[in-house]
């Protein structure tokens, strides 16, 4: 039973998520939506851009898109309309709460928290400033980092309440600005699953007898691809690897200089509610992250919940949020994501040691019993009618 459930007279009036993505792109942004609308009243998602598909039983809105450009006055044309305007008039007016998914758009929704005289809750995804510090070249580090980080300290100070993804990232901004941080792991939720029309295996098209690893999420900086490829090339010739998601495509000429055309595949991303049942049929998923800056030191990728939901023995690097978890549960093995022998091996050991891989295995099951997002919900609405009921008697 919920406590302090929104009275009759607010019932109609919603809880708004606010997204710089697309919905189908944002699973943490999904999943508290869903979330919301347990508590009986509209459930209602602002995106940036259009979601390709519906989520039964939310409302989706979307921002009117900005007209393509270039350089930076494409940059900030994007930010003042799409992110700025075009949200601001997206975003429901008179809304019981919004719930804000990244900084970008903190002007145009506190606007709208602040008519309605609603709660807003910030939620934090990554250590934004501390990713933007390392990467984007001198543009970034000179003008849209510091802006950036002082846009975010403003929506803090702003913001009831603020949430995020990991202890790591909790307590480097209770030390940095002074407020108390909940965190809310972005564990899977296993209810909403739904099987695609083909699984991993067929798709990639090797038997059950084929060793198969996978490799989760789109592309990006720091994750040690090309390692991984020349580990795979010294394996036996039916071993197989897939990479799920966007921005595979330049691993393409690798590929075919390793001889491993035929082996390795690059597949497509899929909705974030398949994404489980469809790698289940593989025997190992790896993460390759490194630490390149501080925010991919904190990482807590989708890719670890996911692949604890679908029982998957891991090979994981030493990062200290992922690590905690995988060892508490004895889930896989940790590997360093650029020692090529290494990760060859602990791949051979996976793929040949029948009893020691269903040991993983059991592990990452029991990880997502006991931290799938059946539990972590909990904490969220536990926030959002803590929120609500103070909101009422003010």
């Amino acid at each position: 039973m919920l406590k302090n459930p929104p009275s009759p007279r607010d019932a109609s009036r919603p809880i708004v998520s606010i997204t710089p993505l697309s919905l189908d792109r944002d699973s943490r942004t999904l999943k508290q939506a869903r979330a919301a609308a347990h508590l009986g009243c509209p459930s209602v998602v602002t995106q940036a851009c259009p979601a390709q598909r519906g989520v039964d039983g939310l409302t989706l809105r979307a921002a009117a898109p900005c007209r393509e450009g270039g350089g930076l006055l494409g940059i900030l044309r994007r930010y003042l309309w799409q992110l700025g305007i075009a949200t601001y008039r997206a975003t429901p007016a008179g809304a019981r709460l919004y719930h804000l998914h990244a900084p970008y758009q903190f002007p145009a929704v506190y606007l709208r928290a602040r008519k309605a005289r609603a709660p807003l809750v910030y939620d934090v995804h990554d250590d934004y400033t501390r990713m933007e510090s390392h990467s984007g070249g001198v543009l970034h580090r000179r003008l849209f980092g510091p802006a950036l980080a002082r846009l975010e300290r403003l929506c803090i100070r702003k913001a009831a309440a603020v949430v995020t993804v990991c202890e790591t990232i909790a307590a480097s901004y209770a030390r940095r600005f002074g407020t108390e941080v909940l965190v809310v792991r972005n564990s899977h939720d296993s209810r909403t699953d739904v099987s695609p029309s083909l699984a991993l295996r067929e798709v990639c098209g090797v038997t059950d007898a084929d060793p198969l690893a996978v490799v989760i999420g789109q592309a990006k900086a720091g994750r040690a691809t090309g390692a991984l490829l020349r580990a795979f090339a010294t394996l036996p010739d039916n071993a197989h690897l897939a990479f799920v998601g966007r921005g595979y495509e330049n691993l393409r000429g690798a590929i075919a200089d390793l001889g491993l055309t035929g082996r390795v595949h690059l597949v497509p991303p899929v909705a974030p509610w398949e994404v489980v049942p469809f790698i289940a049929g593989a025997d190992v998923s790896l993460i390759l992250y490194t630490p390149i800056n501080d925010n991919y030191r904190a990482s807590l990728p989708n890719s670890l919940f996911q692949s604890f939901a679908a029982g998957l023995p891991l090979l994981y690097p030493d990062l200290p949020e992922i690590r905690r978890l995988a060892e508490r549960y004895d889930a896989g093995l940790c590997i360093d994501p650029h020692d090529e022998a290494a990760l060859a091996s602990a791949l051979q050991t996976v793929f040949t040691n029948t009893e020691r891989a269903q040991h993983f295995a059991h592990g990452a099951a029991r990880a997502h019993e006991d931290i799938g997002w059946h539990k972590e919900e909990r904490l969220l609405l536990d926030l959002y009618t803590r929120l609500l009921a103070e909101d009422a008697c003010s």
